[in-house]
């Protein structure tokens, strides 16, 4: 058990020992009655630690954004070492349509389509687990029918692989922030009839969940980031690069294309891609290239258009049919 977490723990079964707090999910929200007592995960952050970004939904957006969070972009509040400004003695004084929707889920994190528990938090503590399976139940049929795939990807937190590891709770649920590859039960029934030893796979693990990234943008950068490396450091280097876009505004060409090479390196970006990822991000900036062009193409000219880019060959553009534009 993690020294932080274990001193956290100590903490809150002395300071809250008897006492009853609601924790529910509650018309698309987690009402977390512990927080008014806790303000841990509100307060200041630890010296050291990176800003948490908190991204805000078009429609919260307002001027007077400044005067209620600390911010890292027009569209994004972040926690930091000093904390928050709504945060009082009663608790946070916003409305709950004023906060971010990570506030109104916490303790239950959304990480790329899978949530999870923030487990030093006092309501995780004293939950039975089957109260957790039930809240995360009720949020991964709720989550999607609230936001659009584009907001549950923005309001996906950017955890590393450690925060996982040692501060969470994996729950079975999945909120689709991303979409699935469409498997039909007739492919499969071909598959199997085909190989007998894929048959036996298929029977024992069901219908795979190959995510796709519906974004031939963000599905192009995301192939470059992992070329030559784990899909682990990927995966690492994929979220601090989304974090990075978040904070100046989206994962959109303009925004990536008008990035500096040093910050685009900070994520962990080699110098090569940072050119490839520029070239790719000014070509569809300036509308070279496009997302609706690239879905209304054949295949033959998706390759072309693509492999044209440097960094990019017939094995990336063709990944890029597959497991965004969906062409097997």
């Amino acid at each position: 058990m993690p020294t932080e977490f274990a001193a956290l723990a100590r903490e809150w079964r002395a300071r809250l020992a008897g006492k009853q707090y609601v924790f529910r999910w509650t018309e698309g929200r987690l009402d977390n009655g512990y927080c008014a007592e806790c303000r841990h995960c509100c307060g200041p952050q630890p010296e050291g630690d990176a800003p948490y970004p908190m991204p805000l939904l078009p429609s919260q957006l307002r001027p007077d954004l400044a005067d209620d969070f600390h911010l890292l972009s027009p569209s994004v509040a972040c926690l930091d070492q000093r904390g928050c400004k709504a945060l009082t003695p009663a608790g946070c004084r916003l409305a709950r349509s004023q906060r971010p929707p990570s506030c109104n889920l916490f303790p239950l994190i959304l990480h790329e389509g899978a949530l999870y528990f923030y487990q030093a938090c006092p309501a995780v503590l004293f939950a039975t687990l089957d109260e957790l399976l039930r809240i995360g139940e009720s949020a991964a049929r709720d989550l999607p029918r609230l936001y659009t795939p584009d907001e549950l990807r923005a309001i996906s937190a950017p955890l590393t692989p450690e925060t996982l590891v040692h501060k969470c709770i994996s729950s079975p649920q999945r909120a689709n922030a991303m979409p699935v590859f469409p498997i039909t039960a007739e492919a499969l029934a071909a598959l199997s009839r085909r190989d007998k030893r894929l048959a036996a796979v298929i029977e024992t693990l069901g219908p795979l969940r190959r995510e796709i990234h519906p974004d031939p943008f963000a599905a192009l950068l995301h192939s470059i980031t992992g070329q030559q490396i784990s899909m682990k450091a990927q995966e690492t280097v994929w979220q601090r690069l989304r974090s990075l876009a978040e904070a100046h505004g989206g994962l959109h060409p303009g925004v990536i294309a008008a990035l500096p090479a040093d910050s685009l390196r900070s994520v962990g970006l080699s110098a090569r891609k940072v050119t490839y990822i520029q070239v790719a991000a000014d070509a569809f900036a300036q509308g070279r290239l496009s997302a609706d062009a690239l879905r209304a193409a054949d295949d033959a000219a998706v390759c072309a258009a693509l492999t044209a880019l440097p960094g990019v060959g017939l094995w990336t553009a063709e990944m890029l049919l597959i497991f965004s534009l969906q062409r097997p």
